[in-house]
């Protein structure tokens, strides 16, 4: 025959709470853990929201800064032909800046995609072509991508992406 356990009503009460703490926690365990999956989901389509709302903002910023390229070329030909004898070092040093701002958004861009800032698959679908383009194009290569350090975002993305190597 076993013997009796006898418990006080303080060892009872003590028990009880307890395992009434004991599945208390468990019970917040398992909502926090649902919580903390809606959380991240949260978190990840606001992260996904702020890459788009990134990429739109650089389409459009590159999209501005070549219509300011192309508008100052159309209009500095139509000087040069209606002012032959007009000296032009002050338009041409503005349109090298012009330029000089179109690539920095490309630059900028691409230093977002090393920085992980951007979708890189996206990022390469879109601006494989333009960047290529920019870098081999005999435009921009000579004076902005030859034997010079600056766009180097630019440069590194172009080289990983299986461009040619540039002089240095």
């Amino acid at each position: 025959m076993l013997p009796a356990v006898i418990f006080s009503r303080v060892e009872i009460i003590t028990i009880v709470v307890s395992i009434l703490a004991l599945l208390i926690s468990i019970i917040d365990r398992l909502a926090n853990d649902s919580m903390n999956k809606k959380t991240m989901a949260k978190a990840d389509e606001a992260f996904r929201l702020a890459q788009g709302i990134t990429e739109i903002e650089l389409r459009n910023s590159i999209t501005q800064a070549r219509q300011r390229v192309e508008t100052f070329a159309v209009d500095l030909k139509k000087f040069k032909l209606e002012h032959p004898k007009e000296k032009l070092s002050v338009y041409k040093k503005l349109f090298k800046s012009i330029i000089e701002d179109f690539l920095n958004r490309y630059d900028r861009g691409c230093m977002l995609y090393l920085d992980n800032k951007l979708d890189k698959s996206r990022f390469k679908k879109e601006y494989y072509k333009e960047i290529k383009n920019l870098v081999e194009s005999g435009k921009y290569k000579n004076k902005y991508f030859n034997k010079k350090e600056r766009f180097s975002s630019i440069i590194i993305v172009y080289k990983e992406w299986g461009g040619a190597e540039i002089e240095s």
